[in-house]
């Protein structure tokens, strides 16, 4: 398969590339995959941040009404 690339509105075929451009290529793919993965880890770290402020939340209603909410939600 052929692989292209569009640059600058120009399209170029890779297997034209030098080797020096290939191995640039090559370093393109692994940043990217780099920043997919970080911005994975950002989505997850920003969801625990998010429950921990629910959680934080839940605990100062309970202190200060002295109400356990996961008593009242329990199935038993």
């Amino acid at each position: 398969m052929v692989q292209k690339f569009i640059i600058d509105g120009l399209d170029y075929n890779a297997a034209d590339f030098s080797e020096e451009a290939k191995a640039l290529v090559s370093r393109l793919s692994y940043i990217q995959i780099r920043l997919n993965e970080i911005n994975n880890n950002l989505a997850l770290l920003a969801k625990a941040k998010n429950g921990y402020i629910e959680d934080m939340k839940t605990e100062i209603i309970q202190e200060r009404t002295g109400v356990d909410f996961s008593d009242l939600f329990s199935d038993e």
